[in-house]
């Protein structure tokens, strides 16, 4: 069961990296290398079959834990752990690892009213090569995204699932 949950983004993407070359630009990109990983959270839900025909199918949560890196030459790599539990400590498949490209963009105020840069992620073989378009915002140690969007760029940030800066 491949789950699509793990490209957070919530944003990203471009095989030159980074956005202009001016130095506002070289700046802001400092600003999001590095690792950054999501709580425990839920990324979705499950039928299971019964055996037993007078039992109903169960739906079950699926919860996630997804690491997400951005390296200075545009590439981006996101690692998404599937659980069964809300803690997040029972694995229920391998970790999905997706590649990317990322290009910043500009800042941008965000549906919440906060400052926020646009973020486009180039999907890279051997998923469709897709760009699909976001914003993030970065307060201190913890990294804010919205959710992605294939066709229009999302402007509210998902301030309730924070990335820590590892």
């Amino acid at each position: 069961m491949k789950n699509k949950f793990f490209l957070p983004f919530f944003f990203l993407a471009s095989a030159c990296g980074g956005g202009s070359d001016n130095d506002e630009s070289a700046d802001r990109r400092i600003d999001i290398l590095g690792s950054w990983t999501s709580p425990c959270m839920v990324v979705g839900s499950s039928e299971s079959v019964s055996t037993e025909v007078t039992v109903p199918l169960e739906t079950r949560d699926l919860y996630g834990i997804t690491s997400v890196t951005f390296e200075i030459n545009g590439q981006l790599t996101s690692e998404g752990t599937p659980y069964t539990d809300e803690t997040c400590t029972i694995q229920e498949e391998e970790t999905e690892i997706i590649s990317a490209t990322y290009e910043l963009g500009d800042m941008v105020i965000s549906d919440s009213g906060l400052e926020a840069q646009e973020i486009d992620v180039t999907l890279q073989p051997p998923e469709d090569t897709t760009t699909i378009y976001g914003i993030f915002r970065i307060e201190g140690s913890i990294l804010y995204l919205s959710n992605l969007g294939n066709e229009t760029r999302q402007t509210s940030l998902d301030l309730s699932t924070p990335y820590t800066r590892n």
